[in-house]
């Protein structure tokens, strides 16, 4: 498989985990994004991993996990995230959406 197909499988597969994690069948998406993670690593995309990592995590917080979740979201440095329950209004439905690529100094266990 060439790198450039290998780069559309990553994205169909991240579309996909996508698409089912807004569906009532979202526990499935981990799969497409494991699937899509383990793409973009092969092809050293940092960028899609942080990309995949930042919504494995959103599905962790979606099943209560919020240990593992905040793990995916932290900075190398520390947590760009404030403690727990201290949202301020303008980053209440942002909290998960946005992560950057040093999200990656973590890694995804189920």
């Amino acid at each position: 498989m060439s790198t450039e197909d290998r780069r559309r499988a990553a994205k169909a597969a991240l579309d996909h985990g996508n698409e089912l994690f807004h569906s009532p069948s979202w526990r499935s998406s981990v799969q497409e994004y494991e699937t899509a993670l383990r793409l973009y690593t092969d092809l050293d995309d940092v960028g899609g991993q942080a990309d995949v990592l930042c919504n494995l995590a959103s599905v962790a917080w979606r099943r209560s996990d919020l240990d593992l979740a905040l793990r995916e979201t932290s900075e190398e440095g520390g947590s760009h995230l404030r403690p727990a329950g201290i949202v301020h209004t303008d980053e209440q439905h942002a909290r998960f959406g946005h992560c950057s690529s040093s999200a990656l100094a973590s890694r995804w266990s189920p």
